[in-house]
């Protein structure tokens, strides 16, 4: 009998797809995290793009616990998570990344979000990122409304299958933003958006990377295609953004970007 057979009337199978490259130093905190939930109804499937460390071996090693998983080149991150969401079953899909981790209950709560609500919904979280070798961390409180001006925390999300059914997977036109691309996609068509006034994901610590620019100029041109806010606050945004990326490399080189995101957040647990 699958799991899907054995399901009960009511409860949704929760799917969590876990893309990986070469991450073999956190990998398996990610695996674990997920194996560790207080809930049955679980499908796991990790989409591995064809890694060259010791990543298939901590996946060999999880083998009997994981419901499907593959390694081969893909596309890139958005591609890999298209195909987990093909191989997918369940009602509830988690996307969660190689190095971050569930909270504890998370997938209880999120079960108990669906039953609650009437209509395919995005559920939301607020997130929690590490501090630098520290097992503390700063908290992002989360609020739907903040789209489209600015993404919600992608660890978080949580998407119901009916809406990859209705409105589409990522759009791979888009290589860094197009997260944020399917949420605008869903807002526009009023896709209900439910939060869960909770921490439900632990990430790593933030970084400054080169893809910082890249990713500011691809939601610019969703905010702009999408027209949910006025062109001219989309233009002023974007603007303010890339400075503020620019600011942030400053002070990163300073050593001061970890006290800003914990003064950002203005939180910390």
């Amino acid at each position: 009998m699958t799991i899907l057979e054995n399901l009960p009337i009511g409860t949704p199978l929760i799917t969590v797809i876990t893309v990986v490259f070469n991450a073999e130093a956190s990998l398996e905190k990610t695996l674990q995290s997920v194996f560790t939930q207080n809930y049955p109804y679980l499908e796991y499937i990790v989409i591995d793009g064809g890694s060259t460390d010791k990543t298939l071996e901590i996946i060999e090693k999880y083998d009997d616990n994981l419901s499907h998983w593959r390694s081969e080149p893909d596309l890139g991150l958005y591609d890999a998570m298209n195909k987990g969401i093909a191989l997918s079953h369940g009602q509830l899909i988690c996307l969660l990344n190689a190095g971050d981790r569930h909270e504890p209950h998370t997938l209880e709560m999120l079960a108990k979000a669906w039953q609650s609500t009437s209509k395919p919904s995005i559920f939301v979280g607020h997130c929690q990122t590490l501090k630098k070798n520290s097992s503390e961390g700063y908290i992002e409180f989360v609020r739907p409304q903040q789209l489209p001006s600015k993404m919600l925390p992608h660890a978080s999300v949580f998407v119901s299958r009916d809406i990859y059914e209705q409105w589409g997977l990522f759009d791979l036109n888009f290589r860094i933003a197009s997260d944020f691309d399917f949420l605008c996609r869903c807002y526009r068509n009023q896709v209900s958006f439910e939060l869960i006034d909770n921490v439900l994901t632990t990430v790593e610590p933030r970084g400054v990377s080169g893809n910082y620019y890249a990713n500011e100029l691809e939601s610019t041109q969703i905010r702009l295609h999408y027209r949910l806010i006025s062109p001219l606050k989309s233009l002023r945004l974007g603007f303010f953004s890339l400075i503020t990326i620019t600011i942030h490399y400053v002070l990163d080189f300073l050593g001061l970007w970890q006290w800003i995101e914990e003064r950002k957040y203005a939180s910390s647990r």
